[in-house]
C-alpha cells in the first residue's frame, strides 16, 4: 500500500511541477507557442541525459575493472601451468582440485572438478593407466583431500592473484626432483 502511496504522492508533485512551470514559462513568453511544454520537456531530457550518462560512465568503469580481473586471472592460469610442467605434470596428466578446470586447460591437461576428486589409484583402475601425472592443488590456506594429506607439497610461485599449492604423489615427486 505503501508504494501506490509513493507513486500517487511522486504522480501529484509532478503534475503540479509541470503546471507551475508551464504556466509560469507560457505567461511570460506568451501562448502563441507551448513554451512551458517545451521547457519542460528540455528539462527533463536533460536530467535524464545527465542520468544515463552517469550509468555508462559507472557501467564503464565495471567493466574496465572485471576485464582487468579476468586477464589477470588468465595470466595467473598460465602460470600455474608453467609451474607444474616444471614439477614434471605434463603429458598425460590430470589435475583435480581448485581451480583445476581453466589450469588444466592451460597445462594442456585432464581436469575434474572438485567434487569429483579421483584419486589416482581409482583413475588407474577406471583404466587410466600407471603413466598419467597426477597433480591436486588446493588454496595455499586449505588442506589438500585426505587421500593427498601425505603427498609432498609444492607452493606454486608463478601466480599473483591465485595462491595455490601442488600437491604430488611420492612417486611423481621424486620424479620432478
Amino acid at each position: 500500500m505503501l508504494k501506490y502511496f509513493c507513486i500517487a504522492l511522486g504522480g501529484a508533485l509532478g503534475s503540479i511541477a509541470r503546471y507551475w512551470v508551464g504556466s509560469t514559462v507560457s505567461g511570460r513568453l506568451g501562448a502563441r507557442f507551448p513554451y512551458g511544454t517545451f521547457a519542460i520537456n528540455m528539462t527533463a531530457c536533460v536530467l535524464i541525459g545527465f542520468v544515463l550518462f552517469g550509468q555508462v560512465v559507472t557501467q564503464h568503469a565495471v567493466l574496465e575493472r572485471q576485464v582487468a580481473d579476468t586477464a589477470a586471472l588468465h595470466k595467473d592460469y598460465a602460470a600455474i601451468a608453467g609451474d607444474l610442467r616444471r614439477l614434471g605434470v605434463t603429458g598425460r596428466c590430470l589435475i583435480n582440485g581448485s581451480q583445476s578446470i581453466p589450469v588444466a586447460f592451460y597445462a594442456d591437461c585432464a581436469s575434474a572438478p572438485a567434487p569429483a576428486r579421483a584419486e589416482p589409484a581409482q583413475a588407474r583402475m577406471a583404466g587410466l593407466g600407471d603413466h598419467w601425472r597426477f597433480s591436486v592443488l588446493e588454496w595455499a590456506s586449505s588442506r589438500p583431500p585426505a587421500y593427498a594429506r601425505n603427498w609432498p607439497r609444492f607452493r606454486l610461485n608463478g601466480a599473483g592473484y591465485l595462491k595455490l599449492t601442488a600437491y604430488l604423489p611420492p612417486a611423481e615427486a621424486t620424479r620432478t626432483g
